[in-house]
């Protein structure tokens, strides 16, 4: 099951998910899908040949625009676990391909907290532009230990440079991406 709701616990309206693959029984944790200055409202769901489509409405750019995040595995932010494998360190890997047209793949490895814990560490996956604006949060959750792979699609971008930000329990790594058009 999928739920979708606007939420204001930061002082700005945003998009939150959750799913519960118990038939409501157990809800995972929030997955916030927006991060934007600007409201972002009316969330709907809609599923399509087993696909997800998360679609909401939101004034980034100075006037109410329907965005959507969708992902045929059912979770609207694309992130799909590799392999079950623990990884001894963070790492993000350099996306793949690069440059890329409009969509590329971005790897990334969680390890097993400071604390031996290996669940609920809070990961950041964001893109900037060249001038450091943030143009769209991947990841931006509490995860497990794990790998991960999660896809950028920059069809709404004009072509250059762009970076990719992970941060996590004092790690930080950038990537560099190239968006041709």
């Amino acid at each position: 099951m999928h739920v979708v709701f606007q939420d204001n616990r930061d002082g700005n309206n945003e998009i939150y998910y959750k799913l519960s693959t118990d038939r409501g029984v157990s809800w995972g944790a929030d997955t916030r899908l927006t991060n934007d200055p600007a409201e972002s409202l009316r969330p709907e769901i809609s599923i399509f040949n087993s696909v997800l489509n998360v679609v909401w409405s939101d004034y980034r750019d100075g006037n109410y625009e329907m965005y959507y995040k969708r992902n045929p595995t059912g979770n609207p932010t694309g992130i799909v676990p590799i392999n079950s494998e623990i990884p001894k360190e963070y790492k993000l890997s350099q996306n793949y391909p690069n440059p890329f047209n409009p969509v590329t793949k971005i790897n990334f490895d969680i390890p097993v907290c400071h604390s031996g814990e290996g669940r609920n560490l809070f990961v950041s996956l964001i893109i900037y532009d060249a001038l450091g604006r943030k143009i769209e949060t991947l990841v931006n959750q509490k995860m497990n230990a794990g790998s991960y792979s999660v896809d950028f699609n920059g069809a709404y971008l004009s072509g250059g440079v762009y970076f990719c930000r992970m941060q996590s329990d004092g790690f930080s790594d950038v990537k560099k991406l190239v968006l041709l058009k």
